[in-house]
């Protein structure tokens, strides 16, 4: 399993559970550390052919 599996699995999880607010924002910090996202972005520019995830909160766009 990839690591997009998994964190699609727990992002849709979160979204049946009904998670809003601060305790979504939670949940997200979790899902983050927990697949070591942090490890697959570096400071340099992005590589084409290597994306770099990110998790995009609806409640934070409105």
């Amino acid at each position: 399993m990839s690591v997009n599996q998994a964190v699609n699995r727990e992002l849709n999880k979160l979204r049946r559970d009904g998670f809003t607010g601060k305790e979504l924002f939670n949940q997200l910090i979790l899902i983050y550390r927990q697949h070591n996202m942090h490890e697959l972005q570096d400071n340099s520019l992005p590589i084409l052919s290597q994306p770099i995830p990110f998790i995009v909160c609806s409640e934070g766009l409105v």
